[in-house]
């Protein structure tokens, strides 16, 4: 008769088995659910992506303006926001090499006096060279340029280069270039941004998609 010494406990038949392993069938129908998640999820992470990028761009516009509009109020003279393609901050007077391509990623900030460099940004940087296109409502009054005066009123920019008081708010409206989106209403997830620049120049970004009561709403 087996006798088991006191305080050792008796070992069942279930816990003297072998582990069972996982069945080539198991592994296939866990593999075939990992592929199926990763297919539906990828379109998705594609449209956060492209949303990420234009909202970093439009950012970039507001921190651009926001400098050219504070400079010009603590320097007692005009100071010009530009956009364009092409940037070389290099060159002097500075220039950028398509001041009138309003739907460039680049900008810059520029005293007005002798054309100073204060700052620019390529619409690469933080971006991964992020394909968004750049529009305007009020091509008339923006022209790839919005220069702020003394006392920190927007100006638009004129045929013949010269500079006006704005008779109304611009607005620039960013969004994903590889798809076609309407910015008053989402499609498949994509979401613009805009920016307005009003004659006072306030500037504020915004969300056209956003309902009335959303503090993103234009």
């Amino acid at each position: 008769m087996l006798t088991v010494p006191h305080g050792t406990p008796a070992r069942s038949a279930k816990s003297a088995r072998p582990a069972r392993g996982v069945t080539l069938i198991e592994l296939m129908v866990t593999l075939s659910i990992v592929v199926v998640a990763l297919l539906i999820g990828m379109p998705q992470v594609g449209v956060i992506s492209a949303n990420n990028r234009v909202r970093t761009l439009a950012e970039s516009f507001v921190a651009g303006l926001q400098q050219a509009r504070t400079e010009a109020i603590q320097r007692g003279r005009a100071v010009t926001f530009q956009q364009g393609r092409g940037l070389d901050p290099t060159q002097t007077p500075f220039a950028l090499t398509a001041t009138s391509d309003a739907t460039g990623g680049d900008w810059a900030v520029v005293d007005s006096q002798g054309a100073a460099l204060i700052r620019a940004s390529s619409g690469a940087e933080g971006s991964a060279g992020a394909a968004v296109s750049v529009s305007s409502s009020t091509a008339s009054l923006f022209s790839g340029q919005i220069r702020f005066d003394s006392f920190g009123q927007a100006l638009g920019a004129s045929a013949d280069g010269s500079f006006a008081a704005l008779a109304s708010t611009v607005l620039l409206t960013f969004a994903p270039s590889s798809s076609t989106v309407d910015c008053t209403a989402p499609a498949g997830g994509y979401r613009c941004q805009r920016i307005t620049v009003s004659p006072f120049g306030q500037i504020r970004l915004c969300d056209p998609a956003a309902v009335t009561g959303d503090t993103r709403a234009c």
